[in-house]
């Protein structure tokens, strides 16, 4: 399911926009931006669920409990998905 993927990485670089003491340090400004902009992508991922969306990720996105959607979201993955799988923030 590419829509539990792309929410996955956005969540992914979300956080570490939000853990990035340097980038805050070096310019607020354009990290609170860039932390921003990631929020909206966020948002929008979550907006375009689709109807078989499982009910609980549907519930933590709503909620903006990100932290659980993640989780749930790396929970759900195959070994092979996992195995495979490369943060998107390149951490």
């Amino acid at each position: 399911m590419a829509y539990q993927a792309q929410i996955r990485d956005a969540l992914t670089v979300m956080f570490a926009l939000m853990e990035d003491r340097a980038g805050f340090e070096k310019d607020a400004d354009a990290q609170s931006r860039r932390l921003g902009d990631q929020l909206q992508l966020v948002e929008k991922l979550a907006h375009g669920l689709p109807e078989d969306a499982p009910d609980m990720l549907r519930h933590f996105l709503e909620k903006r409990s990100y932290a659980k959607a993640l989780e749930l979201l790396m929970d759900n993955m195959t070994p092979e998905e996992r195995a495979a799988w490369k943060p998107a923030c390149g951490h």
